[in-house]
């Protein structure tokens, strides 16, 4: 339907998800400057840098912030009981969401 910008409930959930990761990193100390720096330190280091098609895919997978690192997509989802309060954050989430479908 031309010109629907009702977000999904699939692209909605991944915007509530950049959002936690967001408040992830604030809360445990990192700044979005942390967060590239350690990133493509971590491409860097690697033995083959050319080999890492997605080096922020890899360093989360493998390494995070020494070993620490925000739940996956599934465990965000799977958690009992929500991981944060959206609701100051609702604005943002549906702009995301908008953007994501």
């Amino acid at each position: 339907m031309a010109g629907n910008n009702k977000p999904t409930r699939d692209s909605y959930e991944h915007a509530r998800y950049e959002i936690f990761r967001m408040l992830w990193l604030m809360s445990h100390g990192y700044t979005l400057k942390d967060l590239v720096s350690a990133v493509l330190e971590y491409r860097d280091e690697a033995d083959d840098p050319a080999d890492i098609a997605d080096p922020f895919d890899e360093w989360e997978k493998e390494s995070g912030f020494g070993g620490e690192i925000w739940p996956c997509f599934e465990e965000f989802q799977d958690a009992d009981e929500p991981l944060t309060d959206f609701a100051p954050f609702q604005g943002a989430i549906n702009a995301i969401a908008r953007h994501l479908k």
